[in-house]
């Protein structure tokens, strides 16, 4: 009995196989695949049908089956038994069907590769010319493509070698009268911040001192903006309450020595108003040149660390002040009312220590009234070129105090208008 359910259950296989091979056999009138790979995919197909059978059998044949077997012709079947050997042989049916319908999908592929591959062939050898001419179109495009690729490249480059510069000219030294000269029309590509003169001092930074000389200008007349024609002068910490949060940022980095304008629109019309600012950084130490040492030097000056030291001092009992030019600047000549911003320095010259310096109080230079100093150091200083630094011996019957002293000042600039 149970060799005749197998034998049953085996022929529907067969007639499923017949199926598959009869609906297959239709299609191959289609075009997709050649005769022959479907001849080869029916071939692999009854293979893998035949060994389905001889799982089957397999499976009948084994320690399970015969117990099957004598249950069924003992005491009844066994269900348990049954439905195990039912798995165990659709396990298989699966197993085989997916390796008949992956065996086919992969010979069509192959196949289907293969037949575009001749069918190529013959088309370039029954039309040579229109080949030549699509290769040909084809390298043409790609010169042209490769041609405007290397233009932007190169436009890029040149936009980057060749920055926009400033139409607009000033004359004038640092922290001097600045003059505009306007061309027919500043474009919006000029906007934003110019360096037309780099220096070679130390660098902004947020806190450090800073001094500056600022001018500003009317964009389309190029007449002064501020309340005179001299700059305006600015000495503090660079922050926000020197110079407001934004120029303070766009400052960072620049060197003593430099000037940078600034072009910016004033509104958000077509063609709006424009401001021009320009902004002296001055430097806040001597920049002259060196002097010699004078044969009747009552003290000198040398530096160390970029702060001046006190040598050499002679004038103890000196009953008259003495005074040098130690750099010499090319600036504005100080007058005998002016003010003054200078950094400092006070020495006592019998024991040589240090009494007052603005460079140990952190470097920020301070506004000095030659109307309001001692005399002998005010006359000093009157005629004096802004960038130089001077030196002075003055004895303890002029000083503000009762021992001699050698005072060294560097004159940065002349306070005419401040914020």
């Amino acid at each position: 009995m149970l060799e005749q359910k197998w034998k049953d259950s085996m022929g529907s296989e067969r007639e499923e196989a017949t199926s598959l091979n009869e609906v297959e056999a239709v299609g191959e009138t289609s075009d997709r695949f050649p005769k022959r790979v479907r001849r080869r995919s029916h071939s692999s197909q009854a293979v893998n049908m035949n060994q389905l059978e001889k799982a089957v059998q397999a499976e009948t044949s084994s320690p399970d089956s015969t117990h099957f077997s004598s249950k069924v012709d003992g005491k009844g079947t066994d269900q348990t038994s049954i439905d195990a050997t039912t798995a165990s042989a659709e396990a298989r049916v699966a197993e085989a069907t997916e390796i008949s319908e992956r065996d086919f999908s992969w010979n069509g592929l192959k196949a289907t590769t293969k037949q575009g591959l001749s069918d190529a062939k013959l088309y370039i050898k029954r039309n040579p010319k229109r080949v030549v001419f699509a290769l040909v179109a084809m390298l043409l495009m790609l010169m042209v493509l490769a041609a405007l690729v290397f233009s932007f490249r190169s436009l890029a480059a040149k936009q980057e070698q060749e920055p926009v510069t400033l139409s607009a000219t000033f004359s004038g030294r640092l922290g001097q009268t600045v003059t505009l000269k306007l061309p027919e029309e500043i474009t919006p590509l000029e906007y934003g911040k110019f360096v037309t003169i780099k220096g070679g001092g130390k660098e902004l930074a947020i806190g450090a001192p800073a001094l500056l000389a600022v001018s500003t200008f009317d964009g389309r007349s190029g007449a002064p903006t501020g309340a005179s024609t001299s700059p305006l002068m600015l000495l503090g910490a660079l922050d926000a309450n020197l110079t407001g949060e934004q120029l303070a940022q766009q400052l960072v980095g620049i060197k003593e020595g430099s000037r940078v304008v600034f072009v910016r629109p004033l509104s958000n019309e077509k063609n709006p108003p424009l401001e021009l600012v320009v902004v002296d950084v001055l430097s806040t130490v001597a920049t002259g040149h060196s002097q010699p040492l004078p044969k009747n030097a009552g003290a000198w000056v040398t530096e160390k660390d970029g702060v001046p030291v006190v040598t050499e001092i002679k004038s103890q009992n000196a009953k008259e002040p003495w005074g040098a030019v130690v750099m010499r600047g090319n600036g504005d000549q100080v007058g005998e009312n002016d003010t003054i911003i200078a950094q400092f320095l006070k020495v006592n010259a019998l024991n040589g220590q240090v009494e007052e310096s603005t460079w140990e109080a952190g470097g920020m230079p301070m506004k000095v009234k030659l109307s309001e100093i001692m005399k002998p150091l005010a006359a000093e200083l009157t005629d004096q070129k802004v960038g130089s630094r001077i030196i002075t011996t003055i004895p303890a019957a002029s000083s503000d105090g009762t021992n001699p002293i050698v005072v060294v000042v560097d004159i940065l600039a002349i306070l005419n208008q401040e914020k």
